[in-house]
């Protein structure tokens, strides 16, 4: 069996530590005026945001701040993540990059989209006021399978994406590969498959921040964000 063999066992060595309770988590974090994060999210896979009230989540136990992306906006922090790998059509012609925004404002494009941040005392406090945030939402129609998403007639993601196609892309040899098919029989059925290799990194949902001075002479309180 080679190196990497399909179905070979893998060594682990990190389970003794695990075991004896030696990992170390997110949950495991204890620092100086800790707060936390939670992000509400969007329960639909297309929908206009008519409003959202926040009243009653800024006045819960323990909460610290009740962020929208209006909120942010409004500071002049800026409400989008820019795509960090641009990529070109098979045609060379640049792609359509859309920002996604840190915090919907609008519409919500699929379902877990970010809609507010609530930052409290604790992560039981920030749940439980983002239970109490009411967002108005008119759903929308949804293009929910791959296969057919890019059909004529299927609901847009962003209005101005025909097709909801962001970028037409491949990679290899098309002559060799056109060249290969030509040598099967005419009445040889050829599937095509989709590779395996794809990355797909299982990422953490949490994070904690620690800056190591105070800001200005001010004390800094830290924050650990859960999803």
């Amino acid at each position: 069996m080679g190196e990497f063999a399909i179905g070979q066992g893998v060594p682990r060595f990190e389970d003794p530590r695990l075991i004896r309770g030696g990992g170390r988590y997110v949950d495991d974090v204890a620092l100086p005026r800790m707060a936390y994060g939670y992000v509400l999210r969007s329960p639909h896979a297309h929908a206009r945001i008519k409003s959202i009230k926040t009243d009653k989540a800024k006045a819960a136990p323990g909460v610290l701040a009740v962020i929208t992306g209006a909120d942010l906006l409004a500071s002049g922090a800026g409400n989008g993540l820019p795509c960090l790998v641009p990529m070109e059509n098979r045609d060379g012609s640049e792609g359509i990059h859309k920002e996604r925004p840190i915090l919907c404002v609008e519409r919500v494009r699929h379902v877990g989209d970010p809609v507010a941040f609530v930052v409290a005392e604790s992560l039981a406090q920030a749940r439980d006021a983002a239970e109490q945030i009411v967002v108005d939402y008119e759903s929308l129609p949804a293009a929910i399978e791959t296969a057919t998403a890019a059909d004529d007639g299927q609901p847009l993601v962003h209005d101005d994406v025909r097709h909801n196609l962001a970028f037409d892309w491949e990679y290899g040899e098309r002559a060799a590969v056109e060249d290969a098919l030509a040598t099967f029989p005419a009445d040889e059925i050829i599937v095509a498959v989709r590779p395996g290799d794809e990355e797909g990194p299982v990422e953490s949902a949490a994070t904690d921040a620690a800056p190591r001075h105070a800001i200005g002479g001010v004390p800094v309180r830290y924050v650990v964000i859960r999803d």
